[in-house]
């Protein structure tokens, strides 16, 4: 299992996050990782909270992201798993990780080709707008990812907030 930005603060969110998961792990799966598409805070506060939960039942997830999130992460928060563009994530059969900065330094989207389905962290909204801050945003980088996101030809997005896209292609 590979659970992507395991983000609420809310404790009876996490506590739904972690009884879902409980049931698996009692199944024999297992918590690959943690993967963050970005380093901001409603994307990874519930990151620490997940780890002691999984310590609590014996085993443990390395936090994986893009390097360039190391610098604006929690120092409780390292990155033990290195995540760059184009990197084919392990377990996950067909799912490549996608650099795509801009709204971050180091987001990332997760595509998978054969489904059509792009995991797009912030890089687009089913609800709201994406902000493009001053201190770690760039609108044209940000443009750049979206035309290099629109060319792997998704079919559904699954943003961070709102509802799944579909017709991601448009």
């Amino acid at each position: 299992i590979t659970v992507v930005d395991p983000a609420s603060p809310w404790e009876d969110e996490q506590r739904a996050l972690h009884a879902h998961l409980a049931t698996r792990l009692d199944r024999g799966e297992r918590v690959g990782r943690m993967l963050l598409t970005h380093h901001h805070h409603d994307h990874v506060s519930g990151a620490l909270a997940l780890r002691a939960f999984l310590q609590s039942r014996g085993t443990d997830a390395p936090i994986a992201a893009h390097p360039d999130n190391a610098g604006w992460l929690p120092a409780e928060l390292p990155i033990d798993e290195p995540v760059t563009d184009l990197t084919a994530l392990g377990g996950l059969d067909g799912w490549v990780a996608h650099h795509t900065p801009g709204h971050a330094p180091g987001h990332l989207a997760l595509h998978h080709a054969e489904s059509g389905a792009l995991i797009a962290g912030d890089l687009v909204a089913g609800v709201g707008t994406i902000l493009i801050g001053p201190r770690d945003g760039h609108l044209g980088t940000y443009l750049r990812s979206l035309e290099r996101a629109r060319a792997l030809g998704p079919t559904h997005l699954h943003p961070a907030h709102g509802p799944v896209l579909e017709h991601g292609e448009q």
